[in-house]
């Protein structure tokens, strides 16, 4: 998978072309099963959250934008607790705009991307609350890795 947007879209060009797997052997392109996964990550079209998730991550590329989601996500269990804790229950309808807000700002002044949310509410934010478990755990790296994000932990 590409990271770059541009390298992207011209290896998904090469993919739909005649000759890709001619090109895949002289420069090291998307064998013909990447093109195609990598097709439907571009037209937005997944049938599961195992083919969204590699999309998800590649939406978070940067370090700072998954810094700020995870700020977001801690958020949402700190309000979660406060609101069970204290009683006062009706903080649980600040929940979502904690998380999203967070996440959002990133989105807009990070990575510059249009939010997975928009399109796919539901993976999206169990994606969320997977990325933030692996990364807890330090287990994000090799989904990154397998995902095509080359970047290290957030800054």
């Amino acid at each position: 998978m590409c990271l770059a947007k541009s390298v992207w879209r011209r290896d998904k060009a090469l993919c739909m072309s005649r000759s890709a797997r001619a090109r895949k052997a002289a420069h090291g392109l998307p064998a013909l099963a990447e093109c195609r996964s990598m097709a439907n990550m571009t037209t937005n079209r997944f049938t599961s959250f195992d083919e969204f998730w590699p999309y998800y991550l590649q939406e978070h590329a940067k370090p700072r934008t998954r810094a700020l989601h995870y700020l977001g996500t801690t958020l949402v269990f700190a309000v979660a607790i406060y609101a069970i804790v204290s009683g006062q229950l009706w903080w649980l309808l600040s929940m979502p705009v904690a998380g999203y807000f967070f996440a959002w700002l990133a989105h807009f002044t990070v990575e510059k991307n249009r939010p997975a949310t928009f399109t796919y509410p539901g993976w999206s934010l169990a994606a969320d609350f997977k990325m933030y478990f692996l990364w807890l755990t330090g287990r994000l790296e090799p989904e990154l890795e397998r995902a095509g994000v080359q970047s290290s932990a957030p800054r």
